[in-house]
């Protein structure tokens, strides 16, 4: 038995080696790809630039002034908007005092990041110094400066030579988009390892199971011989037996009515040994039939073997250790059941099961689904929507857009706490208002809350969340052409989230 769990523990440390190779493999490829995508997207923009226009910027605050600047700045505007991942997109020129400007870049003169022509760049990294130098492209990152931490693809464009370089084009994207891509392709190699090895626990399990079967056929095997041979020791006794009284009849005519109850009795006590012998071979009998039909019974589908395993094994830690089995293989499949929705959700682009529905309805249907965590904490519900709303929804997405948001509004609610649901109608669309009083949400995390995969600080941290709820309820909403924001006044303080649905006739998502 010793030598067999070293066999498993080898199998298992064999697994886990050949998962983490898979693993950082995988992360290879992807980030490979990744890089070239980058990079290929920032040759192409580069393609798009009117040198012409480029040539007549100097990378001072004067070019403001310049037609030149405003078509390379609404091309570079366009690049950004054309590519879903693309944060800002952005011209360096190097002046004569060899220090790194901007001459245009992607951001509407409104934003934090916005920067004007001739504005210095100091954070600019040595590679990018190097390439006005020598001319090469070139993904970087991650890297940080004043505005956040991105990873960049970088290209030359050349002067009218062709040989100076004129300036330089950047794409960022920011480094946790980027990190959460490079994350999915790990999840892949890693269920698989964890199966392989829960499939190796479960087979190694049951063949203990079988080889203690196969002790106790051993076992029952040797005690039916060792009856068979107390049965033929039986039998040459009365051989023996036989013999005498062979010998003896001729003495015992005389004495026939003695001899005949003796022999009587004899013949019962023969008797009642032939019977005991012949139960003992009848229950030898079922007990190898019962064995042989246990062995022949068919393995069923993995996920069906942990009862049947809970059930032969009653040692109370063996027990633990199972149920650990079944919570994690659960766990696994919520997660990829997570994600699969996500991905559902993310190959569609309209909805076609469109109903009006009556919303005070659909939200009461809700709240009820949620009703047993809200009794728990005693949570108060405020359902202030006319009754005589109705929407065009999604009649299976609708469920779980509102289910999701009630379920967060009371996990994360105080202790007596109250969630009200508020309704207004704009010339536009239709706003629909979640507002709990629980524990709020720090400033930084506002804007980050949305991203797939990302838990927020360990205040409001669940240890069976994936971080997906909130970009599964965003992406059922744009797939309504709608908008979801969330407001917050600080931590402890409570959160509202605000759904904003279009109008039928202003939406252009819904399918007629």
């Amino acid at each position: 038995m010793n030598r067999f769990l070293q066999v498993v523990i080898i199998s298992l440390a064999g697994l886990l080696i050949f998962g983490a190779l898979f693993t950082i493999f995988s992360i290879s490829i992807k980030e490979d790809e990744m890089r070239q995508d980058l990079l290929t997207d920032t040759r192409i923009a580069s393609v798009g630039i009117i040198r012409d226009d480029l040539y007549q910027l100097e990378g001072t605050i004067s070019d403001l002034n310049s037609p030149a600047y405003g078509r390379i700045k609404k091309y570079l505007t366009e690049v950004a908007q054309s590519r879903p991942l693309s944060r800002f997109v952005y011209l360096l020129l190097k002046n004569p005092d060899g220090e790194l400007v901007f001459l245009a870049d992607s951001e509407p003169v409104t934003s934090d990041m916005y920067s004007h022509p001739g504005q210095r760049y100091p954070e600019a990294s040595g590679l990018i110094r190097d390439m006005f130098i020598h001319p090469h492209e070139s993904v970087e990152g991650p890297l940080s400066d004043r505005w956040g931490r991105w990873m960049t693809g970088l290209v030359p464009i050349y002067g009218p030579d062709d040989t100076t370089v004129r300036a330089v084009l950047g794409i960022d994207i920011d480094a946790t988009s980027w990190e959460s891509g490079v994350f999915k392709a790990v999840l892949i190699p890693v269920i698989i390892t964890a199966l392989l090895c829960l499939l190796a626990i479960i087979l190694s399990i049951l063949w203990m199971r079988k080889d203690r079967e196969r002790e106790l056929l051993r076992d029952a095997e040797a005690k039916a011989r060792m009856q068979a041979e107390e049965l033929a020791v039986q039998n040459q006794e009365l051989m023996h037996i036989k013999e005498e009284l062979a010998l003896m009849t001729s003495d015992l005519e005389s004495r026939v009515t003695e001899g005949t109850a003796e022999i009587r009795k004899l013949n019962e006590e023969l008797k009642e040994r032939a019977q005991k012998v012949e139960s003992l071979l009848i229950q030898k009998d079922q007990f190898i039939y019962q064995l042989a039909h246990d062995l022949r019974t068919p393995l069923t589908p993995m996920v069906a073997i942990l009862p049947l395993v809970k059930e032969a094994i009653k040692d109370p830690d063996s027990q633990i250790l199972l149920d650990m089995f079944q919570k994690s293989l659960r766990y696994m499949e919520q997660m990829v059941e997570d994600i699969m929705d996500l991905i559902r959700l993310n190959s569609h682009h309209t909805i076609d099961d469109i109903e009006e529905m009556n919303l005070k309805s659909l939200i009461d249907e809700e709240i009820q689904a949620n009703s047993f965590m809200a009794d728990e904490k005693e949570v108060v519900f405020s359902n202030e929507v006319p009754p005589e709303v109705f929407l065009h929804l999604s009649r299976v997405y609708s469920h779980q857009l509102f289910r999701n948001l009630i379920n967060n509004a009371v996990k994360f609610n105080a202790f007596k706490g109250t969630v009200t649901i508020r309704y207004h109608e704009t010339p536009t669309g239709h706003e629909i208002s979640i507002q709990d009083t629980g524990i709020g949400i720090h400033p930084d995390d506002i804007h980050r809350i949305w991203d797939e995969f990302f838990i927020s600080d360990t205040s409001r941290h669940d240890p069976e969340s994936k971080g997906l709820g909130l970009s599964i309820v965003r992406k059922i909403v744009d797939l309504h052409g709608g908008t979801i924001s969330v407001e917050s006044p600080g931590t402890g303080k409570g959160a509202t989230f605000t759904v904003m649905i279009p109008k039928k006739r202003n939406n252009p998502k819904i399918n007629e």
